[in-house]
C-alpha cells in the first residue's frame, strides 16, 4: 500500500495545480447544497405557523396544483433530489478528474517512466482512482454533510430520517458505497484515459460514461435511499467489486500500451 499511496500523494499533488477546476467544483456543489437547504428551510418555516401553511396551501390550489400535503410532499422530493445531486456530482467529478490521469502522464512524457517503474499496474491504477474520488469525495461531503445534519434537526424532515445523516443507510450511501463506486468509475475514466492522445476525447467518453453512471447509481445509492440500511450495504458492496474489476480491466489496458 505504501507505494499506492505514493501515486495517491502525487495525483494530488497534480491537482492543486488545478485551482480553477477546484473552486468551480467546490461552487456547483456549493449552490445544490444552498438551493436544496433554503427550500427545505422555507418549507420548515411554512409548516410552523398555521396560517402560513393554510394560505401556502390555498396559493397552490388556486394555481391549479393538485396535492395532499404539499410540505412533506415537496420536502420529500427535495431530500431525494439532494441525494441524488450529492451522489451524481460525485461521480462527475471524479470522472473529469481520472479522464485525463494518464492521458496527462503521455503528454507530459512521463507515462513509459511510469510502466517502468518498480510499481505494479495495478498499484498505478488503484492510486490514480483513489485520488481522482478522494477530491471530489472532500467537496462533495465537506460541503453536502454540514448542511445534511443541520437539515436533520427540523422537525419537518423528521418523516424522512433516513434521507439524512445520522441515518446508518445514508452514512454507508456517502461514506461507503459513494467512494467506492467513484473509484470504480475512475478506473474506467482512466482506462478510456490510456488509449487516447489527448484529454478532450478521454473526457468525451468518460462523460458517456458518467451520463449512465450518474443515472443508474445515483439514483441507486442516493436518490432511492430506503429506511433499510441492507440495500446499501449490498450496493457498496457491488461497488467494491466493480472497483477490483475495473481496477484489473485498467491494468491490463496499461499492460499493452506502446512505451512511446
Amino acid at each position: 500500500m505504501r507505494r499506492v499511496w505514493l501515486v495517491v500523494r502525487r495525483e494530488l499533488l497534480e491537482h492543486r495545480r488545478q485551482p480553477g477546476m477546484l473552486v468551480a467544483m467546490g461552487l456547483v456543489q456549493a449552490a445544490i447544497v444552498a438551493l436544496v437547504t433554503a427550500l427545505v428551510g422555507m418549507l420548515a418555516l411554512i409548516a410552523r405557523d398555521p396560517k402560513v401553511l393554510a394560505d401556502f396551501e390555498a396559493n397552490l390550489a388556486a394555481a391549479g396544483i393538485a396535492m395532499v400535503d404539499p410540505v412533506p410532499t415537496v420536502v420529500e422530493n427535495a431530500l431525494a433530489a439532494f441525494d441524488f445531486l450529492l451522489v451524481s456530482q460525485l461521480l462527475g467529478m471524479t470522472a473529469v478528474l481520472a479522464a485525463q490521469a494518464l492521458v496527462h502522464e503521455r503528454q507530459c512524457g512521463t507515462l513509459p517512466f511510469l510502466l517502468l517503474a518498480p510499481l505494479r499496474r495495478t498499484e498505478l491504477v488503484l492510486g490514480k482512482a483513489i485520488a481522482s474520488a478522494l477530491t471530489p469525495w472532500l467537496i462533495v461531503v465537506g460541503l453536502g454533510l454540514p448542511a445534511a445534519l443541520w437539515m436533520s434537526t427540523w422537525s419537518v424532515v423528521a418523516p424522512f430520517h433516513w434521507r439524512l445523516p445520522p441515518h446508518p443507510g445514508w452514512l454507508v450511501s456517502f461514506l461507503l458505497g459513494g467512494p467506492l463506486w467513484a473509484m470504480a468509475l475512475a478506473s474506467v475514466a482512466a482506462a478510456l484515459s490510456a488509449r487516447v492522445r489527448d484529454v478532450r476525447t478521454a473526457q468525451q467518453g468518460a462523460w458517456m460514461v458518467v451520463f449512465v453512471a450518474s443515472i443508474v447509481i445515483a439514483g441507486a445509492i442516493g436518490g432511492a435511499l430506503v429506511e433499510d440500511t441492507a440495500f446499501q450495504l449490498f450496493m457498496a458492496a457491488v461497488g467494491l467489486v466493480a472497483t477490483l474489476l475495473g481496477v484489473g480491466a485498467c491494468a491490463l489496458v496499461l499492460g499493452r500500451d506502446p512505451l512511446h
